[in-house]
Order: C-alpha cells, then structure tokens, then sequence
C-alpha cells in the first residue's frame, strides 16, 4: 500500500465514499481512484488517467450539488476558489485535503474558519483540514 493511500485511509474519520479534486489530487488522482468509490475532477487539464469510477467536471457549479462527497482534494492552483465551494462545505462537510506543508494562510483561508473548519495535520504533500463539531 502506498504511503499517499495509508496516510489518507488512516487520517479519514467519515467513510471513504466520493471524492472531489480540485486539480490533479497532487498528482496521485491513480491512487485516489482505489480508495474510494467515485472520484469527481475539475481542472483546466483533462488528466491522461482513464477508470469507471472516474468523473469529468466541466464547471465548478455541477461540482458543488455533489452531495455524497466526503473528501476534497485542492491543488494550491485552486486555493482562490475557497470562498466558491461554501455550498459544498456546508452541506456534506467533507475533510479538507490541501496541497502542501505548510498551512495556507488565513487571508485565503477566511470561508474555511468562517465554516468552522480548521487545520488539523501536516502530512508532507499536504496539509488536512476538518470541520470541528
């Protein structure tokens, strides 16, 4: 099992069910599409990865009905798109995993805290986000 797969398997506490990736998953979108059952893509590049359970998103409007998402994956490409997906967050409340170590700062992040998730771990490639209850 690889390290991307354990890390995100061990740290989930909601089901593994429907993913949502905001980029390329930080370019482990293969490893993404074994874990859970379906993995929605929005990104401006159509990635070269072909699989059942794959689905293609052309805006971020259809992303945001997507009820049964319980993982968000965001490149730090789409980290300017936070204040769009309060939707998403507010309603499936899915765990937050954003590209990169170091925690992205609270002046992008305001719509994140104002929903009442917070950065949890530091995992190396990327940070991990919840909402607390």
């Amino acid at each position: 099992m690889a390290k991307f797969r354990k890390r995100i398997t061990k740290m989930s506490k909601k089901p593994l069910n429907d993913a949502l990736v905001l980029g390329t998953a930080f370019g482990n979108l293969d490893e993404l599409l074994d874990i859970y059952n379906t993995v929605f893509v929005y990104d401006e590049i159509l990635p070269s990865v072909k699989a059942r359970n794959l689905v293609l998103k052309q805006d971020l409007q259809s992303c945001l009905d997507i009820t049964t998402v319980t993982g968000l994956f965001i490149d730090l490409k789409f980290v300017r798109l936070f204040d769009s997906i309060t939707p998403l967050l507010s309603r499936p409340r899915p765990e937050l995993f954003v590209e990169g170590d170091e925690v992205v700062p609270k002046t992008e992040t305001k719509n994140l805290w104002r929903c009442g998730y917070r950065p949890l771990e530091k995992c190396g490639t990327f940070h991990y986000w919840s909402k607390t209850e």
